[in-house]
């Protein structure tokens, strides 16, 4: 198991980590094996995210790595950041177009990346973001737009710090 995120450490070795796992994948993997690293390598940044925002309790660590937990899974994950504001509304469409084509490419060993029912969708993002990647294969699109995801994540794990906040006890006990 991957040791926990200290807020008050770095993100970036964890950052470098994702890329360079990215980049590994993407000369030498298959379609699905891209796709699959994309989707996975997001579903522990939203981990990672949420986990720098969550108070550090067990209780916390339960909710996010134990299967059948509300906050297991890439999309719990996608929509409780979108929900608490950890995320942007461009980041969750993006980051719901990694796992609808994660899905796809988990339940078909001979999947193809331009064959996929999401493909459409991939290249449509990859044309919204800043820069675009007109000449780039599918797997190049996807791989942009996961590190458009990852570098979103990435600042707001930042601007967090090491500000978790509890509420405090706002009750007297009656004697």
């Amino acid at each position: 198991m991957r040791p926990a995120l200290n807020n008050q450490d770095s993100y970036e070795p964890r950052f470098q980590g994702y890329v360079e796992g990215l980049k590994a994948e993407l000369q030498a993997g298959t379609d699905r094996g891209v796709v699959l690293t994309c989707a996975s390598m997001l579903e522990v940044a939203l981990e990672d995210l949420l986990s720098a925002f969550l108070i550090d309790h067990s209780i916390t660590k339960d909710l996010l790595r134990h299967p059948g937990k509300p906050l297991n899974g890439l999309a719990n994950r996608i929509n409780m950041a979108f929900a608490m504001g950890l995320i942007i509304p461009s980041d969750r469409l993006t980051l719901d177009i990694v796992r609808d084509v994660g899905c796809e490419a988990a339940s078909s060993a001979r999947f193809e990346l331009a064959r996929s029912e999401h493909a459409t969708r991939i290249r449509d993002a990859d044309g919204r973001s800043e820069v675009k990647h007109t000449d780039h294969s599918d797997r190049d699109k996807l791989f942009h737009i996961t590190m458009a995801c990852l570098s979103g994540i990435r600042h707001a794990i930042a601007s967090i710090g090491g500000n978790r906040v509890m509420i405090r006890k706002t009750y007297v006990h009656e004697g």
